[in-house]
């Protein structure tokens, strides 16, 4: 009882602390705001959830029904990033010391983490759900509420899905290698993973049930045999997420009573809240309770050991004498060495990585080169500006992070010296990974294409360091350049493809767009790093 009791306390004032937050605000209202676009108007020029020419009439079961299901992908990918930081707060916070004194267990401790995690993006699709009623009302083609019918998606089909990303973001942060930007990356893979696979499931009457977390195949298994049997003229296609349209098709309506709920549906929901509290207890077994002689990778453990022996056994020697003479400050210089600063920025960036992320990047740039130049900026490019996914994600919060701070805002002039070697450090750093495909540019005399790689590498780093200075931490910036890599460059998508993957008429525009969007975004960071500065 007392462990229970104790889980509680954890998991609500975890919970209550991170909701007073303004970024919890934020995410909320966004939330909101996304919840509105899950239902266009039948007049719109785009698709959330596509049966072609066909839709039900938006009454409260279908409006529970798309809004749920997009509901539950869209906290599952974004949730993760928003939850993810639990216990690294704990340890910067100096409250993982405290509660490793305490009698509370290893489970019970990344329960209770889990827990508070699902209440955060519960509380999320709470919202979302009160949201969707009116939503319905605005949409005014259906007047009648039935609150059962627009809540049973989100009861049974979303809160289930949430559970997932609240217990790995958990898991993730016990898993040293998973725990920074790999994880963050690998966890965005496999969402798009299961998004790809419940799509090409429902394509073939379905895939099994079991199969899909985020609930999709449910719904639009049902749907799919009743489109097949009411109109002859259903191709059977169906298609989940954001699609354009030249224009507004012709829909043919019909009124759906919503989603038939069995006993072994119930039961395979219930199974991914399970397999989310497993996840979490397996989680315990990783969490080094915040021990940092365990944090450390064995190899590094030993290494430290005979330091320390050494410095044991062998004593330092008197120092010499020194003769020290004190310049005397009216003769210092003053001046501001631009390139030793930028030097030391660049070097900074670069400090820690592997021989091995060296030859990789070499090959992608070599590849860039040779390859034939649809290829090289179709395929290469994009993967060479994925690569240095968490070069860029320190970039803004790295003097937070590793607290030095007070040391690097206490230099001469932060703003107008530091800042902008470190923007253009980060640019140089940016321009190196994708090098190949700049000379190709060079060779080819693609004046357009080289000018949107310039203005593609300032408008990564823009973001990042916006993004890093306001939230403190790298998971903001992941999330969003995974989702507009994958959108853009990688899917073509033209107003996102900030690297002219493919030349467009529009590009000139497109590349003026992106450089006031850096401008904008240097702008809000310089005004946050002045904040930062007065705190």
């Amino acid at each position: 009882m007392t462990q229970l009791r104790a889980l509680y306390h954890l998991a609500r004032a975890d919970f209550l602390e991170r909701t007073r937050r303004y970024s919890f605000f934020i995410t909320l209202v966004v939330t909101i705001v996304a919840a509105y676009f899950y239902l266009p108007d039948k007049n719109a020029v785009y698709r959330t959830l596509s049966f072609g020419a066909y839709r039900g009439i938006y009454n409260s079961a279908w409006v529970g029904m798309q809004i749920g299901v997009l509901t539950a992908f869209w906290l599952s990918l974004a949730g993760f990033y928003v939850v993810k930081n639990t216990i690294e707060r704990d340890q910067l916070t100096g409250v993982g010391q405290i509660i490793a004194t305490t009698p509370l267990s290893k489970p019970m401790y990344t329960l209770g983490k889990m827990l508070s995690n699902f209440a955060v993006l519960a509380t999320l699709v709470g919202v979302t759900a009160l949201a969707a009623g009116i939503i319905q009302l605005i949409r005014a083609e259906d007047m009648h509420l039935d609150l059962w019918t627009l809540l049973n998606p989100f009861l049974l089909l979303t809160l289930p899905a949430i559970a997932l990303p609240a217990a790995l973001a958990v898991l993730f942060e016990t898993i040293a290698w998973l725990r920074g930007s790999l994880g963050n990356t690998i966890y965005f893979i496999l969402c798009l993973a299961g998004l790809i696979a419940s799509q090409k499931g429902t394509s073939i009457a379905g895939m099994p049930i079991t199969l899909d977390p985020f609930g999709f195949s449910i719904p639009l298994k049902q749907l799919h045999t009743i489109f097949l049997q009411k109109f002859p003229g259903f191709d059977g296609e169906v298609s989940i997420g954001l699609t354009e349209v030249d224009k507004p098709e012709k829909l043919h309506f019909f009124i759906w009573q919503g989603i038939h709920w069995t006993g072994d549906i119930l039961l395979q929901r219930f199974f991914w809240l399970a397999l989310a509290i497993a996840l979490a207890l397996l989680a315990a077994l990783f969490f080094t309770r915040f021990d940092p002689a365990r944090s450390m990778p064995p190899r590094k453990r030993l290494s430290n050991f005979l330091e320390m022996r050494k410095n044991q056994i062998v004593a330092e020697p008197e120092p010499a004498p020194v003769d020290i003479r004190l310049t005397s400050l009216a003769h210092a210089r003053t001046q501001t060495r631009w390139l030793t600063v930028l030097i030391g920025e660049v070097l900074i960036l670069l400090k820690g990585l592997s021989p091995w992320w060296y030859a990789i990047t070499l090959l992608l740039n070599v590849a860039m080169l040779i390859v034939p130049p649809a290829i090289a900026r179709g395929a290469f490019y994009p993967l060479a500006w994925i690569w240095p996914l968490f070069i860029w994600s320190g970039l803004g919060s790295r003097e937070m992070r590793f607290r030095t701070n007070q040391l690097v805002f206490s230099t001469a002039h932060p703003l107008l010296r530091q800042f902008p070697m470190q923007c253009l450090a980060a640019v140089l750093c940016t321009l190196l990974m994708a090098s190949g495909m700049l000379f190709r540019f060079l060779l080819l005399g693609d004046l357009t294409g080289l000018l949107v790689l310039l203005v593609g590498a300032l408008f990564i780093v823009s973001l990042a360091i916006v993004a890093g200075i306001w939230v403190g931490n790298g998971r903001l910036f992941e999330f969003i350049y995974l989702a507009w890599w994958y959108v853009g460059p990688m899917n073509h998508l033209s107003p996102l493809d900030y690297m002219g993957t493919e030349p467009a008429s529009s590009a000139g525009l497109r590349t003026l767009a992106y450089l006031l969007l850096a401008a904008l975004f240097l702008v809000l960071a310089f005004i946050g790093r002045k904040r930062q500065l007065q705190i």
